[in-house]
């Protein structure tokens, strides 16, 4: 990243907790159970018996949504204005504690052969498009879980102290 443009380091770890991605850690109750009054959970930590969850960034940017993004939204952003630096290379040298981060150069469909949450989800990125007066910026995310569970989110940045920080995500699309 550019000096003007720091988004932490964190940022992709943070971002995958936050919006709970790894499905291993709910706990669903059995029909019994849930008539007897058993409601879902999720683990608090990751049990050990749990391994990270494998997150393949495939290396090749995606388009951006604007088109599916609300007026009032895009008109703040230019769709020229973009950071150069690819946020693909970011997102591959992150250090999750939970996610273990692959580089996935070619789209492999054998990862999703079976459905298995434990081979990982697929997570592509488009570049990071900066407002008008470079104060937010926006960045798209396809998660794939496998062929069938497919989800896009626009994520919304502010600048703080030089610094990109989250401040809210648009769901776009979930298949």
């Amino acid at each position: 990243m550019s000096e003007k443009t720091v988004i932490p380091d964190n940022f992709l770890c943070e971002y995958l907790e936050k919006i709970k991605v790894d499905i291993r850690l709910d706990v669903i109750p059995t029909p019994k159970e849930f008539k007897n009054g058993k409601a879902a959970y999720r683990f608090d930590t990751r049990p050990d018996s749990i391994q990270p969850l494998k997150v393949y960034v495939w290396n090749t940017e995606i388009d951006p949504f604007f088109d599916k993004l609300n007026k009032e939204i895009n008109k703040d952003f230019n769709k020229r204005k973009y950071e150069k630096t690819s946020l693909v290379d970011f997102f591959q040298a992150s250090k999750c504690k939970n996610f273990e981060i692959k580089n996935n150069e070619i789209l492999d469909q054998k990862i999703f052969k079976y459905n298995n949450p434990n081979k990982g989800i697929l997570l592509q990125t488009s570049k990071l498009f900066l407002n008008k007066n470079n104060t937010k910026a926006i960045i798209f995310i396809r998660l794939t879980r496998n062929p069938l569970d497919s989800s896009e989110q626009a994520i919304i940045l502010k600048k703080e102290n030089a610094k990109w920080i989250y401040e809210k995500s648009i769901g776009i699309s979930m298949s």
